[in-house]
């Protein structure tokens, strides 16, 4: 499915090159949800600005590629601009059909320096 929301994103940024910035935002975390996590990050990187949520999927393919670091940032901007986000909110914003699916997102953030709660 996320591989299928992938080709929807990428034929919509074709059509509309002045495309909205959340249009990155979505293919990142479609890119992320099919295990693209090098491409999850190119257009998470593209994305002139981000939300809280954006960051965390950036920091969750950053971290699935091997830039702790990096990762780590990301997370600690996305607490910066809401203090309280944590691993449970996050589940909460960003519910996944597949259990497993959530799993992915909640381990990888929380592998970045989320807290659970």
């Amino acid at each position: 499915m996320a591989r299928e929301g992938v080709g929807s994103l990428d034929l919509a940024i074709r059509l509309n090159p002045n495309h909205p910035v959340w249009y990155r935002w979505f293919k990142g975390a479609a890119l992320f949800g099919a295990g693209e996590h090098a491409a999850a990050v190119d257009a998470l990187r593209a994305a002139p600005v981000h939300t809280v949520v954006s960051r965390l999927y950036l920091a969750a393919a950053l971290q699935r590629v091997g830039l702790a670091d990096e990762a780590h940032d990301e997370v600690a901007a996305a607490r910066a601009e809401l203090p309280g986000i944590s691993v449970g909110m996050l589940e909460q914003i960003e519910t996944y059909r597949h259990p497993e699916d959530q799993a992915r997102l909640s381990e990888a953030v929380r592998e970045a320096g989320l807290p659970a709660a």
